[in-house]
Formats: structure tokens, C-alpha cells, sequence
């Protein structure tokens, strides 16, 4: 994979409004590298796209970015994680020789072609960024000769979350878990 698309995926961490159902974590962004990004809906860098205040886009939109590091990484290889129930749960994965000591990338995807990206990639939870409705946590790294960097940033996927089969099996679950505990207390009684 190329470096301009791993920095596209490293913009997805900054960009891509997936924020967590775990615990609220700080947002960073560590290795002197820096990542801003925009979409139809709003703009942020990094560090700015907190839990209160999460980076949105719309889920049939487009996230433009401008990534850099502070020197070339060569020979990296890459990971980007979603927060789901806690657990980090890999979206997307790759690594380049960066050949060519490119240190900045600048670009625009749609969250589609995004989403096309990482399946394309072989990850098998890539379609997992296609179905997330809500507030997520999405974290990730890059680590090669040169230098790393790894970041964590809020991202909100507007949309109903209840219009897509995760969110469908996450209420079936709530309610079930629900009525146990309801049952069970009375039984109690």
C-alpha cells in the first residue's frame, strides 16, 4: 500500500467519527506528526476532536486531509483501530517502503472509497466503517525506520443509529439484557 494511502487512513483516525462506547480517553497525537482534516460537515485537527466535542461527517460524505511527519518513514507499517465495547478492533492495516521519503500528505475520499480501501486491503472488519452510527474512538499508529507516530481522536458518524443492522443487534441485546435483569429481580422478591 501506498504512503498517500496509509496516510489516508492515518487521516481517518483524526477524521473518521467513530468514537467509543469505552471509557472517555484524552485525545493525542504523539511523534511530532501532525494530521488536520475536514468533511461536509465539519473541520478539526487531531487533538481538537475530543469526546464533548467529537469530528463529525456524514456517512455518504467525504473527509479531505493534510497529514505530515516531522521526517520520512520508511519501510513503516500501519494500523487503525475502532473502539467497540472497549476493545480496539482493527479496521484497517498496511505498511510501504515510502521509497520515495514523502513526509506530507494532502487529499480527499469519500467515506465509501474509504470503506473500499481497507475491504480491498483484505481487513476483515472494514465494513464494520461502513455500518457505525454514533461516537467512537479511533486510534492507530505508523512505526518505521525514521520515526512512529500514533494518535487517538473522537469521531461522530451522524446517522440514526438504529438504521443499520449493528446498531438493530445492539438494541436487541440492550433490551434482552433489560429484561433479564428485570426478571431476575423479581424472582427475587
Amino acid at each position: 500500500m501506498s504512503t498517500k494511502k496509509a496516510t489516508v487512513l492515518i487521516a481517518l483516525v483524526a477524521a473518521s467519527a467513530l468514537a467509543g462506547l469505552g471509557a472517555a480517553m484524552a485525545q493525542s497525537l504523539g511523534g511530532g506528526c501532525t494530521v488536520a482534516a475536514s468533511s461536509d460537515l465539519d473541520t478539526t485537527t487531531m487533538v481538537d476532536a475530543t469526546r464533548a466535542d467529537p469530528f463529525r461527517i456524514d456517512p455518504q460524505g467525504s473527509i479531505a486531509w493534510n497529514a505530515s511527519s516531522p521526517g520520512p518513514i520508511m519501510n513503516h507499517t500501519w494500523v487503525i483501530n475502532v473502539e467497540v465495547g472497549g476493545f480496539g478492533v482493527p479496521v484497517a492495516r498496511g505498511g510501504d517502503p515510502n521509497t520515495a521519503g514523502t513526509q506530507q500528505s494532502v487529499g480527499e475520499r469519500s467515506i465509501p472509497a474509504l470503506v473500499s480501501l481497507a475491504e480491498a486491503s483484505g481487513v476483515p472488519n472494514a465494513n464494520l466503517l461502513g455500518s457505525l452510527r454514533g461516537i467512537y474512538r479511533v486510534f492507530g499508529d505508523i512505526a518505521g525506520d525514521g520515526g512512529n507516530c500514533a494518535g487517538d481522536a473522537y469521531v461522530l458518524i451522524e446517522g440514526n443509529p438504529l438504521s443499520e443492522t449493528f446498531g438493530q443487534i445492539a438494541a436487541a441485546i440492550t433490551g434482552l439484557g433489560l429484561l433479564l435483569m428485570i426478571w431476575s429481580g423479581f424472582g427475587k422478591g
